[in-house]
């Protein structure tokens, strides 16, 4: 990854549930639309195996989505589709047609996708990546349990859509050695992380939460946000101010 270039991680796209724990998973529909029609002004828009290509033009994004929330196919997809933006979703098969259970009882259960609607969006120009199979922290899973989840992932992708995904994201946004290596052992052409991240099969994405309008958007989608937030200052600062800036949305 470069200056030049940023990929977006977004989750659910609609109201947030009265109650949730995870208010940040969820951008109102409206914000959305901002933040596309500001891609649209300001950036250019690519599909995600295009992010690393050498352009002097202006900064490159790729927008990517976590976990197979239906929110993306009814909410986000008609945005995306008006502006011409292409995007990508990592699903984690192994709850295709289910739902968030992985985030524990005191968090509201939000549908998935189905495999019908996986293929739809597939059929509609969106790619269809990994999200692993289960949903495990594949930071801390040993080798094997990581190489059980990865490669019942793309036997389940590859059986869904005919041909196997060429991109992965971790889960909690977290790698280690043991689950790149594995990873690439599968065939994923990358893998990607979170912002405190960027290596080779563990780079950076950079998560979009619901206070992140105006210069705040303007500076994620630059490519500039991810290597600071990186840095020793701003990592300490960040932590402590965490709580403030994800309140609300």
């Amino acid at each position: 990854m470069t200056s030049r270039s940023v990929a977006l991680a977004y989750h659910a796209v609609g109201p947030a549930p009265a109650g949730t724990r995870l208010r940040g998973t969820f951008l109102a529909p409206s914000e959305f639309e901002r933040q596309m029609d500001f891609l649209a002004r300001h950036r250019r828009v690519v599909p995600l195996s295009e992010l690393a290509d050498d352009d002097e033009g202006a900064v490159r994004v790729a927008i990517t989505f976590d976990d197979g929330y239906r929110s993306v196919l009814t909410h986000a997809a008609p945005v995306l589709e008006r502006y011409g933006f292409s995007a990508t979703l990592f699903m984690p098969t192994g709850w295709l047609g289910e739902r968030n259970r992985w985030d524990g009882e005191d968090h509201p259960e939000l549908d998935l996708m189905t495999e019908e609607e996986l293929a739809e969006l597939a059929g509609r120009g969106f790619e269809i990546a990994s999200h692993g199979h289960r949903h495990i922290d594949m930071s801390s899973a040993g080798a094997e349990r990581v190489r059980e989840d990865v490669e019942a992932s793309v036997q389940r992708l590859s059986a869904l859509l005919g041909r196997p995904p060429l991109h992965l994201s971790y889960p909690y946004g977290r790698s280690s050695e043991a689950a790149r290596e594995v990873v690439r052992d599968c065939g994923f052409a990358e893998a990607f992380a979170l912002e405190w991240e960027d290596r080779p099969f563990a780079r950076s994405r950079t998560p979009v939460f619901p206070a992140d309008s105006g210069w705040r958007f303007a500076l994620k989608s630059s490519g500039r946000y991810a290597p600071l937030r990186r840095s020793r200052p701003v990592t300490v600062a960040y932590e402590r101010l965490r709580p403030l800036l994800r309140r609300g949305g």
